[in-house]
């Protein structure tokens, strides 16, 4: 992947050409969503003719991104300069249509901050480096060891790693420290302030997908009063009848046999779901965070198939897909020892209806509230094919057909019990799905869309303080 020199958010966006400053990250080192890349010192900006022509003297106002007359900065307040000259830009636009872009001299600091996964395996601009918007900043990989492209094929091939301009400050002004973080395989950390009141736990459970809860450290980070910890948990499944069977309290004997002829964890059937708290490696050694948000989705539900125990009625959900084959080769007359006797001792009864759906999915929610008092955000599924270009009309037992038949369940669940939904059908129908080729992980941009948002949903339903959610609107 190619880190370039461009933003996509709003105010770093006006970016022309500057010099890294400080790299914070080095070669070698995994690079999170809301890691801190490097500080950048921008030198030129792009303005509207227009605007370079009088806009701010129109406005009578001393506080744009830069003054017009000098081609200094504000010695204050450039966010709020930016978010004018902004407005000043869609005004002139619509009046008198597209202002052509001019260069104009700036003078201030952004600090460069990862709005996407990899490791950083070459700096391509060193400290000190000048660059001009679209340079190529560094290169990226996803895995540790994997080969880098050099040349045309680079062009051709490499994807681009998102970056946004997440701190703002003027020369000769100290800068701001930047937020604490730490990771884990599973979990983020996020500190903006280790004095501020806010102590937030996000615990994700249902899928790849989750994953794209990640994405929103940024947006994150930018609210966020004191400490939060995103946590996906990594254990395979989670069928709503399965995670309320893990609710109960069933003998520990009855799984005994099962977790040692499949070699499974000795605490496979006691998910920490219904935990009141998440437990991770924190700033200072083990810290405890209380779960503020629940991350659920329907895609468990809708796709995975489960078996039921003879003898004494549990349920159970295969693991790896290797584990899947292995059971089709048992009932086909193919014969492991240890599937035979999964087979003699367990029923198959395969994916779940609408209505067991309905029936387990509003208990698991009243169970879920009563044990943690979180609120409840679920991602629903999306409705469109992501294998094929054609449109043809689904029939009745076609998986989109399925899957807009949880929705409508989902939604009139939502009603009744007041849970939150995240609309990813409703977020893969508008942003396209041309490079997407299975549900099962979202592409890159499907998955900061959908992290948009899970960020808009907690801030509307209160997760953040008042003070710093209102900024974030």
């Amino acid at each position: 992947m190619k880190m370039e020199l461009r933003f996509t958010d709003d105010v770093a966006s006006k970016v022309a050409a500057g010099r890294v400053a400080k790299w914070h990250k080095g070669e070698g080192e995994l690079v999170d969503y809301g890691d801190d890349l490097f500080d950048f010192r921008v030198e030129e900006c792009f303005i509207p003719t227009l605007v370079a022509e009088g806009w701010a003297e129109r406005q009578n106002t001393e506080h744009s991104l830069f003054s017009m007359q000098t081609g200094k900065p504000p010695r204050n307040n450039v966010k709020a300069a930016a978010q004018q000259l902004e407005q000043g830009e869609v005004e002139i636009q619509r009046l008198h249509g597209a202002a052509e872009k001019v260069r104009d001299r700036a003078d201030f600091f952004i600090r460069v901050t990862s709005s996407d996964r990899g490791f950083l395996r070459r700096k391509v601009a060193c400290e000190g480096t000048q660059l001009e918007v679209d340079d190529t900043v560094a290169l990226l990989s996803t895995e540790p060891a994997e080969s880098i492209a050099e040349g045309a094929r680079l062009e051709e091939c490499a994807g681009i790693f998102r970056i946004i301009g997440n701190v703002f400050h003027m020369p000769g002004e100290e800068l701001a420290v930047a937020p604490l973080r730490q990771s884990g395989h599973h979990f983020l950390t996020l500190c903006s302030d280790p004095d501020g009141s806010e102590l937030i736990g996000i615990y994700a459970r249902g899928g790849r997908s989750m994953i794209a809860a990640f994405a929103s450290a940024p947006l994150i980070r930018n609210v966020l009063n004191g400490r939060c910890c995103i946590f996906r948990e990594k254990m395979f499944g989670g069928r709503s009848d399965v995670l309320l069977q893990s609710a109960e309290r069933f003998p520990e004997s009855w799984f005994l046999l099962l977790t040692e002829k499949l070699s499974l964890a000795r605490d496979h059937f006691k998910h920490p779901l219904f935990d009141k708290t998440i437990s991770v490696s924190g700033f200072d050694g083990i810290q405890e965070f209380p779960k503020t948000v629940v991350l659920l989705s329907v895609f468990p539900d809708l796709m995975l198939t489960c078996y039921r125990a003879r003898a004494y009625g549990f349920l159970y959900e295969p693991q790896p897909d290797s584990m899947v084959s292995q059971l089709k080769r048992a009932q086909d007359g193919d014969i492991p020892e240890t599937m035979v006797w999964f087979h003699e001792n367990f029923e198959f009864i395969g994916r779940m209806t609408v209505e067991d759906f309905t029936h387990h999915f509003a208990e698991l929610i009243r169970v879920l509230r009563a044990r943690t008092s979180a609120r409840i955000l679920v991602f629903n599924a999306p409705t469109t094919s992501s294998e094929s270009t054609e449109h043809r009309y689904p029939s009745r037992d076609s998986l989109a057909v399925r899957g807009l038949e949880f929705n409508v369940a989902l939604a009139e669940l939502s009603r009744k019990l007041d849970f939150s939904i995240v609309d990813v059908d409703r977020i893969v129908k508008r942003a396209g799905i041309r490079k997407q080729v299975d549900w099962k992980n979202l592409d890159a941009d499907l998955r900061l869309a959908v992290a948009r948002e899970v960020f808009h949903v907690m801030v509307e339903t209160g997760v953040f303080s008042k003070q710093t959610a209102g900024a974030a609107i």
